[in-house]
Formats: structure tokens, sequence, C-alpha cells
């Protein structure tokens, strides 16, 4: 409000490079991988693309500027991921190599709840690094910086607690979202994707 004008508005426009790549693991082409694409620094922006039967996969449209990819291997209700930070030019091809790394190491997850809660359910995260978040939105925004390693669903009270296979030498966070309500009524589904802000997040350092 008032009857100065504001300062002047300068919009920068980007080019727009390609990006191509492959994905194998244990040396064999991986198909099915689920590829995302955020600009460094910023989770605004999503790309999304699925790697062919030859493990290969093409972003045709994407900003110049640092990218981040992660390959997202899912295998029922788990995932194994890995990342990779590709530099995009305007008007050229970026072609990048994924491998997703296999160890030795099996990560055996414990979860439950804290003393009068309630707990039926939670999502948990293998993250590679220390990371310090409280709520699943603080989450969200480590993954843009290809932090994840993989991801687990432990349905309650009686079911296999979660178990990361193959996991490499490194350091890591366990980060794990309780959920209380019934995960299969769609409703609920749905309330737990819109207040990202809101959900708790817990988080231990492993080495």
């Amino acid at each position: 409000e008032g009857s100065d004008d504001p300062p002047p508005v300068t919009l920068a426009l980007r080019g727009f490079g390609m990006i191509t790549g492959k994905v194998t693991s244990k040396g064999e082409p991986q198909g099915g991988v689920t590829i995302t694409d955020t600009q460094k620094g910023s989770v605004a922006q999503v790309a999304i693309a699925r790697t062919n039967d030859d493990g290969t996969f093409t972003l045709s449209k994407v900003a110049e500027g640092t990218h981040v990819l992660n390959a997202m291997q899912m295998k029922g209700m788990s995932a194994n991921s890995t990342s990779a930070t590709v530099e995009v030019t305007a008007g050229q091809t970026a072609n990048v190599a994924i491998d997703i790394p296999v160890g030795t190491i099996t990560v055996a997850v414990t979860v439950k709840p804290l003393a009068g809660a309630k707990l039926d359910a939670a999502q948990v995260f293998l993250l590679r690094g220390a990371v310090v978040a409280t709520t699943a939105k603080q989450l969200n925004d480590t993954f843009g910086s290809g932090g994840m390693a993989g991801m687990k669903f432990w349905f309650g009270d009686g079911k296999p607690q979660p178990t990361f296979d193959e996991v490499v030498p490194n350091d890591y966070s366990v980060c794990g979202i309780p959920i209380t309500g019934n995960m299969m009524d769609p409703t609920f589904s749905q309330r737990l994707q819109e207040p990202v802000e809101l959900l708790k997040v817990y988080c231990k350092p492993l080495h």
C-alpha cells in the first residue's frame, strides 16, 4: 500500500539442456528404477523419469545449472537409493552413470513408541551423513541433496522390524516417521501427505 512505484523486477530466463544416463548395480543394467531430478539448492520443482529395461533414461528438458539425481529402486514396500550430481549446460546433453552400491552390512532397526505413546506403524529412512530433522518437511528437504540410501515401512506390533541389507560402510542417520492410524484407509493416507511440516521425525546417528 502506498503511492510509490515498486522497485523494478528482473526475471532471468534460463536455457534448457538434456540429461541422459544409465543405472547399474553389480555391473548389470537396472530397469524400472525411478529417477527424480531436483536443481541443487531447491526442492520446489521435481522432474521424474524411469529407466528402460537396459537401464537407460532421458530427461529431455532440464534447466541449466547443477542438478541432483536420485535413483530409487523399489522392492515391494522398501527402496534402495543412491544419487549423482550433474552439471547441465543450455543446448547440450549431459551424460551420467549411476551405480547403485551393494555392500555386505545389514542394518537392523528396532522401532518402539515413546513412553505412553500409541504407535501403529512407521516409515523408516536410512540417510547418508548426519541428518538433523524434526519434521517430515525438513526430512524431505534432505532428499534433494541426494542423501537417501533406503526406505522401509514397519506395520506395527508383531510385524517384522525394518532391516536394510547390502549396506556399504559409511556414516548414516536412521530417521523414522511415527504413524498413528490405519494406513489402509485412503482418507488417512491422504491426510499423511498434506501437513508434512507437522509430522514428527526422530533421527539417530549410525556408523
